[in-house]
């Protein structure tokens, strides 16, 4: 990927950069459109006129203007990160990887990705795209459905019949994801193998002819309904989450269209884990993610993980996780979980990091809670990480 591969920095990390390495304009534009995703310090006395830049938690590729770009190095190793995605969006289970070797990259992963898409697609369109009712209203010459006998047609001269019904179509929003999906992936520029450009042309093209083109988001491909006549578009629905995910708002200048692919390395880890975790606990255990409770009545938090005992239902663990890197907890953090867990009843809270710390016992909060840090280490065996993980956690 040449495009991308003109600065590199690593996540978390300052780096420096003199006039030569990043010339003003180039330097302006990244702090332009990327400092969401970047603190970017101008050079001055105070940076000995040197640009200083660091990765605010995101790690991938940023596409600048004139075939340049931005590569933040993940502090995870790749194998790793892979892992971590295959976990955190159920790609393990589509077997991305299954007969070919393991790819090094993070480009190569996404084509990977990429491609998993497009083939199920093309299968999908030799098979016919599913249908579903779409309700309509339209004057015809001739009663369909329900004759709505009140309503005239807006233009008198031509006759009619002012009609309600429903079309099967392939219309539908299932079929939408999926198209603005491709769409997206097209115009991002990171599909660099011939194959798997010519796969996602062709899926797009099968498509297009009778699918609307809407703008859609990662959220809208979670927690829809399926069933026998569109069972397969789930595992499709899960690679346009990840694609949409993981790319970030689209740039456009002069003639060409930019789109970041990135990772928000945070909300990645929190996945990671609540996904293993749900996997992982013993029978007597459920896991509810992103659980709200109201600490006042002008105030509700919602924390990442509250892990419940089945029999009798009670809040046994709450689970808060902080992708920082040997920190003490701060006081604000501490207050926040233990007032979450006062509301929930929970008399036991857990800060989770991705460091190799000691596991550490806090002092007692409030209504008796204890607040315990713990680490899922991320540099290792992941499932070896998460085992000693869960047996930390059963051991306080």
């Amino acid at each position: 990927m040449s495009v991308v591969q003109w600065l590199e920095l690593e996540e978390e990390t300052v780096c420096e950069f003199g006039h030569e390495e990043l010339p003003p304009e180039v330097g302006e534009e990244i702090c332009r459109r990327y400092s969401r995703w970047l603190d970017v310090e101008f050079p001055s006395p105070k940076t000995n006129d040197r640009w200083r830049i660091r990765a605010k938690g995101w790690v991938g590729y940023m596409p600048l203007a004139g075939g340049r770009g931005i590569y933040v190095r993940p502090k995870v190793p790749v194998t790793n990160l892979f892992q971590m995605l295959e976990v955190a969006y159920d790609l393990k289970s589509l077997r991305l990887f299954e007969g070919r070797a393991e790819v090094a990259s993070l480009p190569g992963f996404y084509e990977r990705v990429v491609e998993s898409l497009a083939v199920r697609v093309l299968r999908r369109a030799r098979q016919g795209f599913y249908q579903a009712y779409v309700a309509r209203e339209e004057v015809l010459p001739y009663i369909r459905g329900r004759w709505r006998a009140g309503d005239l047609p807006r233009h008198p001269a031509r006759p009619g019949f002012a009609c309600a019904f429903e079309e099967m179509v392939v219309d539908n929003e299932e079929n939408q994801i999926i198209l603005w999906t491709l769409h997206h992936v097209m115009k991002s520029g990171y599909c660099q193998r011939p194959e798997v450009l010519s796969a996602v042309r062709k899926a797009y093209q099968a498509m297009e002819a009778g699918v609307s083109l809407r703008r859609y988001t990662a959220a809208d491909c979670a927690n829809r309904n399926y069933h026998r006549l569109n069972r397969d578009y789930a595992p499709m629905h899960t690679l346009c989450q990840f694609l949409l995910d993981t790319s970030g708002p689209s740039h456009v200048r002069g003639d060409r269209i930019f789109t970041p692919f990135a990772l928000n390395m945070p909300r990645l880890y929190e996945r990671f884990v609540t996904e293993w975790l749900k996997r992982n606990l013993p029978e007597q255990f459920q896991l509810v993610a992103q659980e709200a409770a109201s600490i006042s009545s002008k105030r509700t938090w919602v924390m990442d993980a509250l892990i419940y005992r089945r029999e009798p239902w009670t809040a046994h663990w709450l689970v808060d996780l902080k992708y920082k890197r040997d920190r003490e907890p701060k006081n604000a953090d501490l207050f926040q979980l233990t007032a979450y867990a006062a509301a929930k009843g929970c008399k036991e809270a857990v800060l989770v990091y991705p460091g190799r710390a000691r596991t550490a016992k806090l002092a007692v909060g409030v209504s008796g809670i204890q607040v315990r840090v713990l680490n899922f280490p991320l540099d290792g065996d992941l499932d070896q990480a998460g085992n000693q993980f869960m047996r930390a956690l059963s051991e306080g």
